[in-house]
């Protein structure tokens, strides 16, 4: 409510002080200010009326005075109601609207206003209190008390925007306020200001205790409630080593959310893993802060210990029951530790069930009786926990590649092809060593011969020639070994021969008249170190002359001559057969078979 004011000057014109008393008693619209008092001669004082005028309307009022207690003085005070036209100048002004700004901008617009009053205005403008704007972003000039001029006098009045933060829309009226009290809406501010708002669900992740090889995760949500969408990055290598982070980057939509798993996988024993203040870069250069904590166990091992017993090179296969009580699906990658134990990388159990996982043991060395393989096997669990089993090896002795039996007739030379395994990576050298288990005395007339070293690339294999021959019948029982001589690993073959008579070496086919010698020369070999006296046998003819006996000299070559005379024309056949005491006759016969034709055959 407008109001108005005026004072009443009383001057004491007599020569006398005079004591004067206001008899009026003030009204809603008319108030008066005084008090009695004695005024000296000369001197005066002051009376103040206050107008509040109800309505639009003339209002008169009689106000008396007593002088001296003894005659009265009224006083006709006069006034009129008017109608309050303080307006904006453009109606379309009504909305001063800022639109969307970005953090740092500032903006400034001019509202012109009329007082079309039929008497002067006092009053501020003033905006309604709104939690949403941060004090000094909006402000109105002038901000103190204004007082315009009746019947068309102008005001320009500057408000100004200048947002330090994201502020959501707001629509504000400016309101102007009289001294009075009354209270009118001028004209409605509107606007924003536009900006990234990220922030996360948790600056804390406790995990708690995490047994060592085992892993646990956690949720982190992050929410944009600003007004636009932006990227961010996470700086991937402060989570390293005992933590990670999924997705490292990506781009949240303004009112969206994003979801990470964040993975505690310690590798070492540790009661208080801490990294503090890992960071977060959103695109508008702003900085979010997350913090994880935990702590890495022991893990306590099952009393069950797996033991494995195989020869070296070949498997074992051991199972595992792995129960899962919990409501969880379990999807396990175990961690096999151990250079010769492995298993499936990965397991699924489902809730309330229970799975076998298989544990194989392939040795590539030997083992002694204080040196075993050792090694272990760990399933972290979803929890954190995990159940962890010891596992111990013994490699044996290889078995042979292979038993090969070969039946061959004596006096004759038999190769015989042996494949050399690599089983490791790098090149291997293996020294042969070929043995005659059987008999059990070195047998001269035996030979078993073969290059003495060979070389085999790495995981693969080569052809290793090896050279039988023997004068006797028999069975030979032989081991060919190939040994790696630095680390002592071997692989064998048992080699088996049958050594059965030679047979027929020759045919030889004379021809000569009736009563006419022919010779002829047969070579015999001598495998041995020492001569050897080779008996004649002759079978089936008397027309063949030869020696009873012959000797062939040590490791070389006797030429063993003979002569045929037919005594009647015809056909026969005849058959020379060779013994010595050194050499067995059934392996060392040797046969000639002779066609005897007359001359009138010829």
């Amino acid at each position: 409510m407008s109001h108005h004011k005026t004072t009443l000057i009383v001057t004491n014109q007599d020569i006398r002080d005079i004591s004067i008393d206001c008899l009026y008693q003030s009204n809603p619209f008319l108030e008066v200010t005084t008090k009695p008092c004695v005024i000296p001669a000369g001197k005066r004082t002051e009376v103040t009326f206050s107008f509040y005028p109800r309505q639009i309307m003339k209002y008169s009022e009689t106000v008396t005075f007593l002088v001296n207690g003894l005659s009265t003085v009224e006083v006709v005070i006069g006034g009129q109601g008017t109608e309050l036209r303080v307006d904006v100048v453009t109606p379309k002004k009504k909305v001063v609207n800022f639109g969307a700004l970005q953090i740092g901008e500032t903006c400034t617009r001019t509202v012109s206003l009329v007082n079309r009053s039929l008497a002067p205005v006092s009053f501020l403008l003033v905006a309604a209190p709104n939690a949403a704007l941060p004090s000094g972003v909006l402000s109105i000039n002038p901000a103190m008390e204004i007082t315009m001029k009746p019947r068309g006098s102008h005001l320009d009045v500057q408000v100004r925007f200048a947002p330090t933060a994201r502020v959501p829309y707001f629509s504000e009226e400016v309101m102007l306020e009289c001294v009075g009290g009354i209270s009118v809406p001028l004209f409605t501010i509107q606007g924003s200001c536009q900006a990234v708002g990220i922030e996360l669900d948790t600056e804390h992740i406790p995990f708690g205790a995490v047994v060592r090889g085992a892993q646990s995760t956690r949720k982190l949500v992050m929410y944009n409630t600003g007004d636009i969408g932006a990227r961010f990055r996470w700086d991937e290598t402060s989570f390293s080593p005992d933590f990670s982070i999924s997705p490292v980057e990506g781009y949240v939509a303004t009112g969206m959310h994003v979801d990470f798993t964040i993975t505690f996988h310690p590798a070492q024993h540790n009661r208080d893993v801490r990294y503090d203040n890992l960071i977060c870069d959103i695109e508008d250069g702003t900085q979010l802060y997350l913090t994880l904590t935990g702590a890495c166990i022991p893990a306590t091992p099952t009393k069950e210990v797996l033991n494995f017993v195989c020869s070296v090179r070949s498997k074992e296969t051991r199972s595992l029951t792995l129960h899962n009580k919990t409501g969880t699906l379990w999807t396990l990658v175990p961690v096999i530790e151990g250079e010769y134990f492995s298993g499936a990388e990965q397991l699924v159990v489902e809730p309330g069930q229970h799975r076998q996982y298989e544990v194989t043991y392939q040795p590539l060395t030997m083992t002694t009786e204080n040196r075993k393989h050792n090694g272990s096997i760990f399933f972290p669990l979803p929890d954190g926990t995990g159940l962890l089993y010891n596992m111990t090896g013994f490699s044996d002795q290889p078995r042979p590649i292979g038993t090969l039996p070969i039946d061959i007739p004596a006096k004759t030379q038999h190769t015989e092809t042996l494949r050399v395994h690599n089983w490791l990576r790098v090149p291997q050298r293996f020294i042969v060593i070929r043995e005659i288990l059987k008999p059990d005395r070195p047998d001269p007339a035996t030979n078993l011969k073969g290059f003495d070293y060979i070389d085999v690339p790495g995981l693969s294999e080569r052809e290793y020639k090896l050279h039988f021959e023997a004068y006797k019948e028999g069975n030979v029982h032989s081991k060919i070994t190939f040994k790696n001589e630095q680390s002592g690993e071997f692989q064998f073959y048992f080699v088996t021969y049958k050594v059965s008579a030679a047979g027929v070496i020759d045919t030889i086919k004379l021809t000569a008249p009736v009563r006419q010698s022919v010779s002829h020369t047969i070579p015999l070999f001598n495998p041995l170190s020492v001569s050897v006296t080779l008996n004649t046998q002759l079978h089936n003819s008397t027309e063949i002359s030869l020696l009873p006996t012959f000797t062939v000299p040590a490791n070389s070559e006797g030429l063993f001559s003979f002569e045929y005379m037919p005594l009647k024309a015809g056909r026969s056949d005849a058959k020379i057969v060779f013994n010595s005491i050194d050499l067995d006759s059934t392996s060392t016969r040797l046969s000639c078979w002779l066609l005897l034709l007359d001359q009138n055959e010829l």
